[in-house]
This record gives C-alpha cells, sequence and structure tokens, in this order.
C-alpha cells in the first residue's frame, strides 16, 4: 500500500472524491480521520483496520460516534490485502503538504480546484446555520474567499517543490460532470483501472447529487465586489494553467 492525501479549499469536492474513489476496491481513503492529531504523525502506519476504529485514542473532538459508524461503513467493503492506496481527506491538509510529502514516501496527493464563486457562495450557505461549529454565524462568503485564496497559494507553493511532482490538481467541474473523460487520466496517476463497475457506481453518484444540490442564486453585487477585491486571481491562473497541462498530458 502506498498514502494517498485528498485536500483542498473547504467546500471544493474533496468529500464526493472520497466518496468516489472509494468505490474502488484497492483504494481507502478516510474521511478527516486524522484531522485532529498533530502533522508530523500521520504516516502510513495510521492506515490500518485497528487503528482506524480506536476512536478512544485521544484526539477525537467532536461526534465520535458519528465518525466510527462513518468508517464502519467504509471499512465494511475494503479488503486489506488488495488496497493499492490508502490514506485521508482532509482539506486543511493543504497547510502542510510538504510535512506530510517528506513523512509519507511514495505518497500521492489529490488536490481540488473549485471556483471562487461557487466555493464561496456554498461557504456562505453553510455559515446561514447558527449551530454550524465551523461556520455559524461568520460573514460566509467573505471567509470562503480567504480559505480558498489560502489553500490555493499552498498547493502552487507544493506543486512547484520537487514532491509537487506526486500531485494532481482535479477540478470539480471535471470530476464531477465529466468523470468519464477524467478517469484516464487518474487511472494513470493512480495506475490502477476503473473498470465498468465503477464507472458505472460514479454515474449513478453524480445522478444522485444533481437531484439532490441546493439550487444556486445569483450573485449579488457585494458578492462580486469581494471577489474581485480579494479573490487571488494571479494563483489561480496558475491552477488553471497546471489542469490544462494534465489535460494535455504535458509536465510543468
Amino acid at each position: 500500500m502506498k498514502p494517498l492525501f485528498i485536500a483542498g479549499p473547504g467546500r471544493s469536492g474533496t468529500t464526493a472524491l472520497t466518496m468516489y474513489l472509494n468505490e474502488h476496491p484497492e483504494v481507502l481513503v478516510c474521511r478527516e480521520r486524522f484531522k485532529w492529531i498533530p502533522r508530523e504523525e500521520v504516516k502510513l502506519e495510521l492506515f490500518t483496520f485497528e487503528r482506524i476504529m480506536d476512536f478512544e485514542d485521544g484526539y477525537e473532538r467532536r461526534d465520535s460516534g458519528t465518525r466510527k459508524k462513518r468508517h464502519q461503513a467504509i471499512l465494511v467493503s475494503k479488503d486489506f490485502s488488495k488496497l493499492r492506496w490508502v490514506g485521508d481527506k482532509v482539506p486543511g491538509y493543504t497547510q502542510t503538504l510538504p510535512l506530510l510529502a517528506q513523512n509519507n514516501p511514495g505518497a500521492r496527493f489529490l488536490l481540488t480546484y473549485r471556483p471562487v464563486e461557487e466555493v464561496a457562495e456554498s461557504t456562505e450557505a453553510r455559515s446561514k446555520n447558527p449551530d454550524d461549529f465551523w461556520l455559524g454565524g461568520k460573514d460566509g462568503f467573505k471567509v470562503g474567499i480567504q480559505h480558498w485564496n489560502r489553500a490555493l497559494r499552498r498547493m502552487r507553493d507544493f506543486l512547484e517543490s520537487e514532491a509537487g511532482k506526486n500531485a494532481l490538481v482535479v477540478s470539480y467541474h471535471d470530476f464531477f460532470y465529466r468523470n468519464e473523460e477524467f478517469i484516464p487520466t487518474i487511472s494513470r496517476f493512480l495506475d490502477i483501472e476503473f473498470g465498468e463497475t465503477v464507472r458505472r457506481a460514479w454515474r449513478e453518484a453524480t445522478r444522485d447529487f444533481e437531484s439532490t444540490r441546493r439550487p444556486k442564486v445569483s450573485l449579488s453585487k457585494r458578492h462580486r465586489r469581494l471577489i474581485e477585491k480579494h479573490a487571488d486571481r494571479e494563483v489561480e491562473a496558475y491552477i488553471l494553467r497546471r489542469i490544462e497541462m494534465q489535460r494535455e498530458g504535458t509536465r510543468p
């Protein structure tokens, strides 16, 4: 097994990407299982059945019962002897990508990109819930832009480093709306085949996603001003160039 980490701005599809990849029998990606342990301790040896299900490790902060059931559901379909990739998705891994690469030789990284307009709008929608432990009561739209900027800047720094050769930028729209076209790219990156069973599961997941997604609303003038003033279009242009080079099969 080799380590696989998924990261990106919050609200950019990291959870959905994880759920899609877990349809493959040779892939196991946890859902923020180790988000609270010190980053220097995130290493391949964490990803055993016993360790993943050890929710008495002293690092849990909330909803441990829900998180345990979630990971039980992921693990029940996995045969560890057949796994080729195992790891975790945590959006905040963008802040410590070099450390993860240093501590996990051979690791691969999937870094998600979604347009700032959609990230900020989704962040604002979540912030309207006053009980939300992360965003409740905050200016969600502005927070979304700030987090998007910070994540993309760290992603660029990592992609420009030597370790960045082991990273693939996943465009939200490419993956969720044109995943049949994207499959060859991710197949080459992970060196695994995606058979018809997995492809069918992805198509069905996309249909379900589209039928239940929250209707989008037009951005207000305030929202557009905030984006114009604060969104880092330079770093976005870099990320988009990287995505285009991946499509063409060329290296930076």
